[in-house]
C-alpha cells in the first residue's frame, strides 16, 4: 500500500495541475532529489517524509502541533514543503537541501509554540517537523549519568519550592460565574484560538496586591493565569550553567486567554483584554527587564527583522528570555551559524559586523 500511495502522489504531480501551485513543482522535485542523494534513498521510498503541499498526508501533519486556531486557517501561510523527519540523516538532509535552495526552514519539535514561530513565515519556506524523534535514552554509566532526549518528546520538569523534588505541579486561575457569584476557580487549560503572555515574581504578592489582581481577572472574563512555582532541584543550578536564568525565581505565570469565536473583530476584543491585564500585572513582577518564558512565544516583547539593526532588535526580547545568558548565546550562534541560516522572528541574532577600516 505504502508503494501505491507514492506511485499516485507521484503521477499526480505530473498529470494534475490541481495537485500543486506548478510554480512550486520545481522546487519539490529539486528539494526531493537532493534528499534522496544525502541519505541514500529512493525517492519513492520518501514519499511518507518529504510532504508537499499536494501529499494527503501534508496537512494532516502540518496541523497536528499547531496549537492556535489563530494560524490554522484558510489565509494563514503555508510552507511549500513539510519534511516529517524520522533520523537524524533526515534531519541532515533537510538542513543541507534547504540551505542549497536558499530557502528559509522553520523548525519544529512535539511541544507548543503559541504565536506560530516554528510554521509561520512572511516568506516561502518549508517546515521539518520533528515531533516523530521521540526516543529518551538515559546512561547511567556515563560520568554519573546522562540523558538524550528527542526532539519530539514532551515532558514536565519543574518541580515546587515546598514539595517533593519528584513533584510537578501547576496550577490555572480563572474567573467563573455561579447563581451571579464571581468567584476564582483552579482547572485544566484548555484553548481554541488563543493569546498566551507571561512573566516570572521574585518577591511575595501581597494579600492587597493579590486582591487587586483577583478583581482586574474577573473584570476581564477569560483571562486565566497559570502558576508554577519554582524551587526543589531546579533552582541548585546555577543560572548561568544553562540557556535558562530563571531558576530563583519564586514562580512563573502564564496568562491564558482562549476564545471560540473566529475572525478580526473577535481576536482585537481579547487581545486587548489580554494586554489589559499584562500591564496591571506589570508591579507585581520583574523589571528591567520584565523576564519572559520562552517556551511561551509571545511575538509582542519584540522581533526581529534581520536587516542591519539585527542585534539590537534582539536584544529586547533576548535579554527577557536569558537574562545574562544572551550575550554567550550570541557569541555561540556566530561561531557555530555566522550566516544566520537558523532564523525566525525572536531567534538568537550573531554579532554584528563591525565596518572595514580603510
Amino acid at each position: 500500500m505504502k508503494k501505491l500511495s507514492c506511485l499516485i502522489l507521484f503521477l499526480s504531480l505530473a498529470s494534475s495541475s490541481l495537485a500543486v501551485d506548478p510554480s512550486n513543482q520545481p522546487i519539490y522535485e529539486s528539494f526531493l532529489k537532493c534528499f534522496s542523494n544525502q541519505t541514500c534513498t529512493a525517492p519513492d521510498k520518501l514519499c511518507g517524509v518529504v510532504l508537499p503541499q499536494s501529499s494527503a498526508s501534508f496537512t494532516p501533519t502540518l496541523r497536528a502541533y499547531i496549537r492556535n486556531a489563530r494560524y490554522n486557517t484558510s489565509t494563514s501561510p503555508k510552507p511549500l514543503i513539510v519534511i516529517a523527519a524520522r533520523s537524524e540523516a533526515h534531519v541532515q538532509a533537510t538542513v543541507l537541501c534547504t540551505k542549497s535552495l536558499n530557502f528559509q526552514l522553520k523548525t519544529r519539535s512535539g511541544g507548543h509554540d503559541y504565536d506560530g514561530v516554528s510554521y509561520i513565515s512572511n516568506r516561502p519556506y518549508f517546515v521539518l517537523d520533528m515531533s516523530y524523534l521521540r526516543n529518551i535514552t538515559v546512561d547511567m554509566a556515563d560520568g554519573g549519568g546522562s540523558a538524550w532526549v528527542g526532539a519530539g518528546a514532551t515532558l514536565g520538569e519543574f518541580v515546587a519550592p515546598k514539595t517533593s523534588p519528584d513533584l510537578f505541579m501547576r496550577l490555572l486561575l480563572q474567573p467563573k460565574t455561579k447563581n451571579t457569584t464571581q468567584t476564582v476557580r483552579a482547572s485544566p487549560d484548555s484553548a481554541s484560538f488563543l493569546k498566551r503572555k507571561s512573566d516570572y515574581v521574585e518577591t511575595e504578592i501581597s494579600k492587597e496586591g493579590l486582591g487587586f489582581l483577583f478583581t482586574k481577572l474577573m473584570e476581564t472574563g477569560k483571562l486565566g493565569l497559570v502558576f508554577n512555582p519554582y524551587g526543589g532541584i531546579m533552582c541548585q543550578v546555577p543560572t548561568t550553567k544553562t540557556p535558562f536564568p530563571h531558576r530563583k525565581r519564586l514562580f512563573k505565570v502564564q496568562h491564558s486567554m482562549n476564545w471560540k469565536d473566529a475572525g478580526i473583530e473577535a481576536e482585537n476584543s481579547f487581545m486587548e483584554k489580554t494586554r489589559s491585564f499584562y500591564s496591571y500585572m506589570a508591579p507585581f513582577v520583574t523589571k528591567n527587564p520584565r523576564h519572559t518564558y520562552l517556551n511561551y512565544r509571545d511575538l509582542e516583547i519584540g522581533t526581529n527583522s534581520h536587516g542591519p539593526n539585527s542585534y539590537r532588535e534582539a536584544e529586547v526580547y533576548g535579554r527577557k528570555y536569558f537574562g545574562e545568558n544572551f550575550d554567550r548565546l550570541v557569541k555561540v550562534k556566530t561561531a557555530v551559524d555566522p550566516e544566520n541560516f537558523f532564523r525566525d522572528e525572536q531567534s538568537v541574532p550573531t554579532l554584528p559586523t563591525k565596518p572595514s577600516m580603510r
